[in-house]
C-alpha cells in the first residue's frame, strides 16, 4: 500500500475514533483497537493491555476534538499519527477543557487497520 494511501486510511481511522468516542459507543471504539494493543491514557497512570482492558478504560460523557495531527508511514502497513487533541470534560453546569497530545501506532491487516498503541498525555503548559 502506498504511503498517501495509508495516511488517507489512519486519518479515516482517527475521524472513526472521534466519532465513536464522542457517540460514547466504547464497545464500538475498543473494536479500532488490536487484541494486541496497548493504551496509556490521559487520566489513568496505567498501561492498559489488550482490547477488553483497553475497553474498560473508556467512560464519562467527555467529547474529543482533534486539533493537529502528523503521520508518518514507518513500513508499508505501519503508521504513527501524532498531534494534539481537546477533550471537554462535563463538570455540572460547566465543561472542563482537557489539551492533551497523543501518538497512534496503527497497522493495516487483513480486517483493516486497527490501533496497535495509543499513548495519551496532559499538553504541556
Amino acid at each position: 500500500m502506498g504511503t498517501p494511501t495509508l495516511e488517507l486510511t489512519v486519518l479515516d481511522l482517527l475521524e472513526s475514533w472521534s466519532e465513536l468516542f464522542n457517540a460514547h459507543e466504547f464497545d464500538r471504539l475498543a473494536l479500532l483497537y488490536a487484541q494486541h494493543a496497548t493504551l496509556h491514557g490521559t487520566s489513568s497512570p496505567l498501561l492498559y493491555q489488550g482490547r477488553e482492558h483497553i475497553r474498560s478504560y473508556f467512560k464519562g460523557q467527555a467529547s474529543v476534538e482533534f486539533l493537529s495531527s502528523e503521520i508518518t508511514c514507518v513500513a508499508d502497513a505501519t503508521a504513527i499519527a501524532v498531534g494534539y487533541y481537546i477533550f471537554r470534560v462535563p463538570e455540572g453546569e460547566q465543561v472542563k477543557e482537557v489539551d492533551a497530545r497523543f501518538t497512534f501506532v496503527v497497522e493495516l491487516g487483513g480486517g483493516g487497520p486497527q490501533i496497535a498503541h495509543h499513548h495519551s498525555s496532559l499538553a504541556p503548559l
